[in-house]
């Protein structure tokens, strides 16, 4: 029982983590955008 409470805390940790520096990657460098790859390759009037 010790094992799996010490696997979902460090699971929860490490998600919460994540969460924290993605959102600091996007204070710093801006929101991620999509890119349209049709809209690349039509011609630009």
């Amino acid at each position: 029982m010790r094992e799996g409470l010490l696997a979902a805390s460090v699971t929860i940790g490490l998600q919460a983590m994540a969460e924290v520096m993605n959102a600091e990657v996007t204070e710093l460098a801006g929101p991620k955008t999509r890119r349209d790859s049709v809209a690349r390759r039509l011609p630009r009037p």
